[in-house]
């Protein structure tokens, strides 16, 4: 239990540090703005909140509820709002494939990276 907890704070600290450039905002975010939210303090810990927690989607919650860690209901809007898909990779394996046939098979590996790169770029 306590491992998970610790690669997902290591995981959580990585996506401030990226997604926050700003080095005031992302201690507002570690310091004050969670701690709130994890300990259900102040917006976070109304019954609506709690209630509606699991009754509505998390990017539509932290637009209701977040309202009063906005460096975190930022950041949490943003990470949920992002698009996951596999389409991108399909679409390099594809490529590849038609790259590297029998007749290009004795290609180093190198170079079918770079026609890969070149051609779905």
């Amino acid at each position: 239990m306590l491992i998970g907890i610790y690669t997902q704070m290591i995981g959580f600290n990585k996506g401030v540090d990226v997604l926050v450039p700003n080095q005031n905002i992302q201690d507002i975010i570690c310091v004050d703005e969670l701690i709130s939210y994890k300990c259900g303090l102040k917006s976070f810990g109304s019954p609506m909140a709690m209630r509606q927690m699991t009754k509505i989607d998390s990017a539509n919650w932290w637009s209701q509820h977040g309202c009063s860690a906005t460096n975190l209901q930022k950041l949490a809007i943003r990470i949920l709002s992002l698009i996951t898909t596999s389409s991108s990779c399909e679409r390099n394996w594809s490529t590849f494939e038609m790259i590297h046939t029998k007749k290009r098979n004795k290609l180093k590996s190198k170079r079918p990276d770079d026609l890969v790169y070149v051609k779905y770029n």
